[in-house]
């Protein structure tokens, strides 16, 4: 079982474990939603290693966010510093890199919104 974030580098991970035949299955929880295209690697690399039958089941989990009490949740983001009022407005950053946080905080908050089972109108 692993729980993780759908990053290159883990997908890559998982792929050597499956090549490797680390485990006889594996069942996979991302704290987020996977992209197509990391979705697509893994499917062609458990193809290439011949190791589909091992992967039981991908779940996207909606959990990119720490609850502290029941009134209050944090953000889960590995670079706080780097999403902070003062960093999202620093003349240094380019638009993309703009973009990528503001992205993760979105992420973030609609993970919340998710797992409180609840459309907001």
């Amino acid at each position: 079982i692993y729980f993780l974030h759908p990053t290159e580098e883990n997908i890559k991970r998982i792929c050597n474990d499956m090549k490797e035949s680390l485990y006889s299955k594996y069942y996979l929880s991302f704290i987020r939603p996977i992209s197509r295209i990391l979705l697509e690697f893994l499917a062609d690399k458990t193809v290439e290693y011949n190791c589909q039958s091992q992967l039981c089941k991908i779940y996207d989990e909606y959990l990119n966010f720490v609850t502290l009490n029941e009134d209050l949740f944090i953000s889960r983001n590995y670079n706080r510093e780097q999403i902070s009022f003062e960093q999202l407005n620093s003349k240094f950053l380019t638009a993309e890199e703009i973009h990528h946080r503001i992205t993760e905080i979105v992420d973030s908050l609609f993970s919340f919104i998710c797992t409180l089972g609840k459309s907001i109108s």
